[in-house]
């Protein structure tokens, strides 16, 4: 079953084998920062922010897909190379191509595990691949 991992910067600390780093500015992460969230709804409090860029998220990659932020972050080249891949597996949707690329996988990302994370989205779809 795959879990998610908090990254550390402990000494010694190394990313476990089959698993896949999802934080920014990795394809797989959540645009939406909690100063972000802040800004856009300053009535959600605190406490409630992480769970609302969560919310965001698994909106944004459910219906419209994160390619489009991810090429703020990448050369040409690494975006050529990303579209390649989803276009190869078949995916008609980011929902739908995390759900094969992650599927198996430990996700890793520095969000504290007793809070809200993105990678919770992406641990869910990746259970119910096909």
């Amino acid at each position: 079953m795959s879990r998610r991992i908090q990254r550390q910067r402990t000494r010694g600390w190394r990313m476990p084998p089959n698993a896949v780093y999802v934080g920014r500015p990795s394809l797989w992460g959540n645009p939406y920062s909690l100063d972000d969230v802040r800004a856009m709804y300053p009535e959600i409090a605190p406490a409630d922010r992480a769970a609302a860029a969560v919310r965001l998220y698994r909106k944004e990659i459910e219906h419209f897909g994160l390619l489009s932020d991810y090429a703020w972050y990448v050369s040409g080249k690494r975006w050529d190379a990303v579209n390649r891949a989803v276009a190869a597996s078949g995916a008609k949707s980011m929902a739908e191509y995390a759900a094969i690329a992650l599927r198996g996988r430990d996700l890793v990302c520095w969000c504290p595990l007793d809070q809200p994370c993105h990678a919770d989205v992406l641990l869910e779809l990746a259970r119910v691949a096909p």
